[in-house]
């Protein structure tokens, strides 16, 4: 292992809980804007382009069913999730930076 030259990651859910982020503030969304978008699709959207999310959003909410809106609102839940509490990092991330 002493050969290493570069690591990549892929931040997004890797080194940062996002995935969590992201569900979190669908659970308020839903909650504080009446949405009511069912939490297993939510998962299901984890790590998708936002063209997919619409579609999917569109495909189980009905046709009348605002995704941009809902994805604006959800927006400001996250980023005032992560200015309240940071963006927390994964577990072991730590560890392996001080490793590599």
């Amino acid at each position: 292992m002493n050969n290493i030259e570069a690591v990549v990651f892929d931040m997004d859910g890797l080194m940062f809980d996002t995935e969590k982020l992201w569900i979190d503030s669908v659970k308020r969304t839903n909650e504080e804007c009446g949405y009511n978008v069912p939490i297993e699709v939510a998962m299901e959207c984890i790590g998708k382009r936002a063209d997919y999310v619409d579609q999917k959003f569109i495909e189980v909410m009905g046709a009348n069913f605002d995704p941009t809106e809902f994805r604006r609102l959800n927006r400001i839940f996250m980023d005032e999730d992560v200015n309240n509490n940071g963006l927390r990092i994964k577990k072991g991330l730590v560890e392996l930076i001080t490793f590599l």
